[in-house]
């Protein structure tokens, strides 16, 4: 959790200090929303802002989550994943609830909740063939859950 006097210099090290063969991930970018510039180089260089949409609410980052920049920076084209923050702490368990809670306030689509959870798998450090495994395991996952929404 940068803050702000701290957050430029803070991503442009997290951008600029990557090899491009490493999936690229800025973890709790919150404030990127007010660097056009970095904004702009994350979407280029194919980065990804990973966003904690209940920590960012409980520690006050955003009073509202309809606020949280993070549906215009998904309007501009930068990759975002949502994850949990410190769950044991706040005393619950995995990303359901920040999907959850997102969705409802950034009035997210079924595409927009696929898109969140696969760049999650695509820019986790998980090895190519445990990320490979995990895509497949999502899909099969995915067409089953799309299954129950097309029945006639």
């Amino acid at each position: 959790h940068s803050s702000r006097w701290r957050i430029s210099f803070f991503l442009k090290l997290q951008c600029l200090r990557r090899s491009p063969s490493q999936k690229q991930m800025i973890g709790h970018g919150f404030n990127i929303a007010l660097h056009p510039r970095l904004i702009e180089h994350a979407i280029r260089n194919d980065i990804c802002l990973e966003v904690c949409p209940l920590s960012n609410f409980i520690l006050a980052y955003t009073l509202d989550l309809r606020w949280h920049p993070v549906r215009y920076l998904i309007s501009q084209g930068l990759q975002i994943s949502i994850s949990s923050d410190d769950p044991g702490f706040f005393n619950y368990a995995g990303v359901t609830l920040d999907f959850a809670y997102a969705c409802i306030a950034w009035e997210l689509s079924i595409s927009d909740l696929k898109q969140l959870s696969l760049n999650g798998i695509r820019f986790s450090t998980l090895t190519e063939e445990l990320r490979d495994l995990h895509f497949q395991k999502f899909h099969n996952d995915w067409n089953e859950f799309i299954k129950v929404f097309i029945k006639d």
